[in-house]
């Protein structure tokens, strides 16, 4: 079956913020993230047997299938992104570039996206808790991103990350703590 140009922009214009904003939360650059989010989209256009219908509206069941899919696979991507950095920085330590974090004016149109509000009470609360969190370790940010931002529970988080749900559970607390003192200190 041929997939149709207009089949592939509804697919980005549908899912493309979403990916890129679960993605930048988890690995911190706007660079990475971007890249992330088109693998995901590429393998689901890959993976999908007949490719997405042309003309077709989707259920909602069936698109809500299809996002989840696509931010399980983004959320994993973003993990072994995390991963790839403390191997390189092992092998190449004085890389510093394996660990570079975006600064203020690379991530703040992106954070505001996803308010829908440029200005404002809630763009300087989000601004401070992205500061916060950026200064986390990766794997307390990976946690934090997954229960915190997208709504995963503990065991599905484990399976995602790896990890057991106890020490899910236990990163989450020491993340939150961890973030909580950190804005705490901020003022």
């Amino acid at each position: 079956m041929k997939v149709f140009l207009s089949d592939i922009d509804s697919l980005y214009d549908r899912y493309s913020g979403r990916l890129f904003h679960t993605s930048l939360r988890i690995v911190g650059d706007r660079t990475e993230a971007e890249q992330i989010m088109h693998d995901t989209l590429l393998k689901w256009l890959r993976r999908s047997p007949a490719g997405p219908v042309p003309g077709a509206t989707p259920d909602s069941a069936s698109d809500g299938r299809i996002e989840a899919w696509l931010v399980k696979v983004c959320v994993r991507a973003s993990i072994d992104a995390i991963r790839r950095r403390r191997t390189l920085r092992r092998l190449f330590p004085e890389r510093s570039l394996a660990e570079r974090i975006p600064d203020e004016a690379e991530t703040e149109a992106g954070w505001s996206g996803l308010l829908g509000d440029s200005q404002g009470e809630a763009t300087e609360k989000v601004e401070r808790i992205r500061r916060g969190m950026s200064r986390l370790p990766a794997g307390y940010r990976a946690v934090l991103s997954l229960l915190l931002f997208e709504g995963y529970d503990y065991e599905e988080a484990a399976e995602i990350t790896g990890l057991k749900a106890s020490s899910v559970r236990s990163q989450y607390v020491r993340a939150k703590a961890r973030l909580l003192e950190i804005l705490k200190k901020d003022g």
